[in-house]
């Protein structure tokens, strides 16, 4: 391929030429007015090559913001040329692309911060792609099942809705990154482990999070993971005394994280 032609300008012919079933004839006329000579198959492939590593890579940098900034642009883009390299895209949707790149990272020997920090990155970015069911079960209508049912009764979260533990308050580090503040330690920002829970979730179109206690964040995963109130009362009850169960039931019913209520080993309600 010659040197004198833009390699952005045949990107840009090329791409044309693939997605858009533009005529080929176009592509070699772009290369004759930028003053090349006809480039073969091989050569035209390459140009794609670039141009997809181009653009999957300013797919990751988009989706894990805070952690390209954290590891910094040099550092980010070895590991995410890296990571496609060795993770090819097997799907036409990219909202999928990226679930195993905290793992990447995690063995490209980076800072655990950064690994933590890409997991809750994709955590958030996860919730948001995820549709929600229509269904969604009001705290009053919960309240007036009876009580002799109600130690039984298993409830089933939105799907957009997950628990996250953070040995690095990495809530903390991602709002420092996000409002452009200092990454040096004296900002906070440094190797010690400072434990966090957190319940991320969608409202609407936007993602959020919230800190939860290290008591909400268990009830919330024995619930979770299908156990009756009554039990997940029990296994968290006995480690947290402080543990509010009335305030901590009526924030998930309050923001619409219960799509159905079901009696273990009976029907839904």
């Amino acid at each position: 391929m010659k040197k004198s032609l833009k390699l952005y300008d045949l990107q840009v012919a090329l791409k044309d030429m693939i997605y858009y079933g533009q005529d080929s004839e176009n592509f070699s006329r772009a290369q004759i007015l930028l003053g090349g000579e006809e480039i073969n198959k091989y050569d035209k492939l390459w140009v794609h090559h670039v141009n997809t590593y181009s653009s999957i890579s300013k797919y990751l940098q988009t989706l894990f913001e805070a952690t390209y900034l954290f590891l910094g642009k040099p550092i980010f883009q070895k590991i995410t040329h890296s990571y496609i390299k060795n993770h090819p895209i097997k799907e036409p949707v990219l909202s999928k692309y990226g679930e195993s790149f905290h793992l990447f990272l995690r063995k490209s020997m980076v800072k655990k911060e950064a690994v933590e920090l890409a997991f809750f990155e994709w955590n958030i970015a996860k919730a948001f792609y995820i549709p929600s069911k229509e269904l969604k079960v009001s705290f009053r209508k919960f309240a007036s099942y009876p009580e002799e049912v109600f130690a039984d009764i298993v409830l089933y979260f939105q799907p957009y809705v997950f628990t996250f533990k953070s040995q690095y308050n990495i809530g903390d580090i991602w709002k420092k990154i996000k409002y452009g503040e200092s990454l040096k330690e004296e900002s906070g920002i440094n190797n010690e482990k400072s434990a966090a829970y957190f319940i991320i979730f969608k409202d609407r179109e936007n993602t959020q999070y919230k800190n939860i206690s290290l008591g909400d964040f268990c009830f919330l995963n024995s619930l979770m993971q299908k156990a009756t109130i009554e039990e997940a009362y029990k296994s968290v009850a006995k480690y947290h005394p402080d543990f509010n169960f009335i305030s901590i039931l009526e924030s998930i019913f309050h923001l619409g994280f219960i799509s159905s209520i079901e009696l273990k080993n009976r029907k839904k309600l």
